[in-house]
């Protein structure tokens, strides 16, 4: 076992993890807005029309923040991303949602993964590779099928809460940068300025993103102010409490989102569990829905693969550095598992939304990667066994079961990974049909303005790309967003 050859390996695996997400990405071309894609673009999308720019779509976009932080919802940088949407154009660049999401959750993951044991355990971040591209696999590939709409192509909620993901995943790892490098390096400066706006960007996210980024940046806080309190655990220079600005930040804003007076208003409409029981309600479902509903065997055989390949790459990168307090740090990770649906239940009751789901999904993979790590470290510096070439061998042998168990899932169930259903839809003619249906409404609504009109219900609803159809009420919500987008006096669906 060498460097050289883990790097190869690790290399190869970011690789095919890209490469699967080839159908993903060329179905987003054929997918196309709806429900709330267009009551948030309509204002920005009429200030286009009518000629005012660029700026005067900003300006309109500002005005949704401002008014719904009032009268509806805190989260104005969420907000922000929601109206600030592709579709202020038009249907063209809708595909960009799923682009942007998939980007930003994948080299936030990488950035994440490298900066943590690279900084804390010295491993050089060309091993660390394979280990990313595992967990993205698992993360976006292997998402639950309830949550694979809403968390990777309906723009609204995608970009709502799988891409802030992604932004505070690269957040974890600007606050680490800042932690373990030098105050003085001259990097330190952009870090600390990039590192600020992104952690006011996450307070006014969503209360998901938001609540694991407030409890990280707790201790980061506690960290920076009491190191020598806390050298047990990590022992950190006393010049990094500068950065304290960074996490502090993140806080403040996040408590600006959470005093709106729309969020007071909104809460009044809803009806959620007592705040102890949404916390034990939160650590259930981590082990009924995430663990037992979830995890596949495929899902288990990827982190039993990733647990020999840290073995691997602490092997390699000859790692000194052991984890104290195993069973401590698995607690501590499970309860920021849980800590992430814990708002939702207290606001609603229930997280049966898809885009819930899937910023779950996302935290369940990514802490339990790191929760393997822990026992992988541990494992590692009271190794039974010496013998390298068996470890190898096992690691091989997983890999093989992998790939055929996978080979015979997809013959049967097209819907086992996100990118063999997308294949399925793209060479199926469910994507075309689905597009040329979409496209023909379209070309109704833009040529109808200021009518009451009737257009067909969408006869092909692929699993991945169909959200919301219209309602056959003209008064139904989401048939006036759509009125409002094209300038229509009414528009119902038969």
């Amino acid at each position: 076992m060498n460097f050289d050859k883990v790097k190869r390996i690790s290399y190869l695996i970011l690789i095919l993890y890209f490469v699967s997400l080839i159908p993903v990405i060329v179905l987003s071309f054929y997918n196309f807005p709806s429900a709330d894609d267009y009551s948030f673009a309509r204002e920005a999308h009429a200030a286009l029309d009518d000629g005012k720019g660029v700026v005067g779509a900003l300006i309109a976009v500002f005005g949704r923040v401002s008014n719904l932080y009032k009268t509806w919802q805190g989260n104005f940088s969420g907000v922000f991303m929601m109206s600030f949407t592709p579709l202020i154009s038009g249907c063209g660049a809708y595909f960009l949602g799923t682009v942007l999401t998939v980007s930003m959750l994948s080299f936030g993951v990488i950035s994440f993964f490298n900066t943590l044991y690279g900084k804390v355990f010295g491993i050089d971040k060309k091993s660390m590779y394979g280990i990313s591209g595992i967990v993205l696999f698992i993360v976006i590939q292997c998402m639950p099928l309830s949550a694979r709409v809403e968390g990777l192509f309906w723009y609204n909620s995608s970009i709502y809460y799988t891409f802030s993901m992604g932004v505070m995943f690269f957040y974890f790892s600007g606050l680490l940068k800042l932690i373990y490098e030098n105050t003085d390096n001259r990097k330190t400066v952009p870090l600390l300025v990039f590192s600020s706006f992104v952690g006011i960007y996450l307070g006014g996210t969503n209360f998901l993103t938001g609540i694991v980024s407030v409890i990280v940046s707790f201790g980061v806080i506690v960290l920076l102010i009491m190191p020598k309190k806390l050298s047990r655990f990590v022992n950190l220079p006393e010049s990094q409490k500068a950065n304290i600005i960074v996490p502090a930040l993140m806080i403040i804003f996040f408590i600006v989102s959470v005093i709106a007076p729309g969020n007071r208003l909104r809460g009044e409409s809803l009806g959620g569990l007592g705040a102890v029981k949404s916390v034990l309600v939160s650590y259930y479902y981590v082990l009924d829905m995430a663990i037992g509903q979830w995890s596949s065997w495929i899902v288990i055989t990827l982190f039993i693969i990733s647990f020999v390949a840290w073995i691997c790459i602490f092997k390699v990168n000859n790692t000194e550095k052991a984890i104290k307090y195993p069973v401590i740090m698995t607690f501590i990770l499970i309860s920021l598992i849980a800590s992430t649906i814990t708002p939702s239940l207290f606001a609603t009751g229930n997280i049966d939304g898809g885009r819930l789901q899937a910023g779950f999904w996302i935290v369940y993979v990514v802490m339990t990667e790191i929760i393997i790590s822990i026992w992988a470290n541990v494992f590692y510096h009271n190794m039974i066994i010496k013998n390298e070439s068996f470890i190898m061998k096992m690691g091989t042998m997983l890999c093989l079961l992998f790939f055929l168990g996978s080979l015979l899932n997809i013959g049967v169930d097209k819907e086992v990974y996100v990118f063999t259903e997308a294949f399925y839809e793209l060479t199926s003619g469910q994507a075309s049909a689905y597009a040329l249906e979409n496209i023909e409404r379209i070309s109704v609504m833009e040529s109808s303005e200021g009518e009451d009109i009737v257009v067909d219900r969408l006869n092909v609803r692929p699993n991945l790309l169909f959200y919301m159809d219209l309602s056959d009420d003209p008064q139904e919500w989401s048939n006036t967003a759509v009125a409002k987008y094209y300038g229509l006096n009414s528009i119902a669906a038969k």
